[in-house]
């Protein structure tokens, strides 16, 4: 991403009505933008710690989940933890 300076104070002071209300619009679509990528940046960042969670209970369990049924029970709840973590993800934003 790049960076945009802020205009200096001279320019802001003699600037007609319109082009400040056009630097205005401008910085306000340029936040929007930027909030909507740290969105995309937390929820990529909350997708992967849950992987990293899922992949330590995985190391720390293989032993009873490889030696009984504990590995056939424990299918359905991780299926539903990672269906119902998506499903949390793409719900639609208010905003």
């Amino acid at each position: 991403m790049t960076s945009t300076s802020f205009p200096p104070l001279s320019f802001l002071l003699g600037a007609s009505t319109n082009s400040l209300e056009d630097l205005e619009l401008a910085a306000l679509n340029r936040r929007a933008n930027l909030a909507k990528a740290v969105r995309y940046e937390l929820e990529q960042w909350i997708e992967q710690s849950a992987a990293a969670m899922v992949a330590r209970w995985m190391l720390e369990n293989r032993e009873a989940l490889l030696g009984g049924t504990a590995a056939i029970e424990a299918v359905p709840v991780l299926e539903d933890l990672f269906t119902s973590s998506e499903a949390a993800l793409r719900k639609p934003r208010r905003g």
